[in-house]
């Protein structure tokens, strides 16, 4: 299987920042 290395940082990126987000929705609650 192919990955595109663009396309996977991208995602891989967007997970990163989707946890920091969750995690500072918590503390700011």
């Amino acid at each position: 299987v192919h990955v595109d290395c663009s396309t996977f940082e991208d995602s891989v990126l967007a997970g990163i920042i989707n946890q920091i987000f969750n995690c500072y929705e918590e503390v700011g609650n």
